[in-house]
């Protein structure tokens, strides 16, 4: 995850930009690690219905996305919801990006360093932004749509 790749780089990475981050109590142990974040936290008493969430997402242009700590190898299915609502991720850095989308370059976080240079180059290049995201999204359907899976999995068995 970020905080553990570079350890005593900027716990902070996005703070100065305009974001929420929506979470359950268990986001408070954070607070002494990223202060400055503290006050982008919504903590939430139950799930965020889906009408909720559709919308949040159709505010946001990109979509910080750290490693599932429990997925030793493979991309987040964050990434491919944000492609899917035409926002565009910025996923922490793993090979697996370079394998899965090898014909289409992802932009990733590979250190604290880089990341809010990234996030905001998208931000400033709105028409790169969306050229990104459509390429992406042209990319998954033609490679990664539901009906492509099944046919894999079934030619593998």
């Amino acid at each position: 995850c970020f905080r553990t790749r570079n350890p005593k780089g900027n716990f902070n990475l996005f703070a100065k930009m305009d974001l929420r981050i929506y979470g359950h109590k268990g986001w408070e142990k954070w607070y002494p690690y990223f202060p400055d974040l503290k006050e982008k936290i919504v903590l939430l008493k139950d799930q965020l219905p889906f009408e909720t969430v559709n919308l949040i997402l159709n505010c946001s242009k990109i979509y910080p996305i750290e490693n599932n700590p429990g997925i030793i190898n493979g991309i987040h299915i964050r990434c491919f919801d944000a492609i899917g609502s035409g926002i565009l991720p910025l996923p922490e850095y793993q090979k697996d990006y370079d394998l899965v989308f090898n014909q289409v370059k992802m932009p990733t976080i590979d250190t604290f360093d880089n990341g809010e240079g990234i996030a905001k180059y998208y931000l400033k290049h709105e028409n790169e932004r969306l050229k990104k995201i459509n390429e992406l999204r042209e990319y998954v359907n033609e490679y990664y749509t539901p009906e492509i899976a099944i046919k894999k999995i079934i030619n593998k068995v």
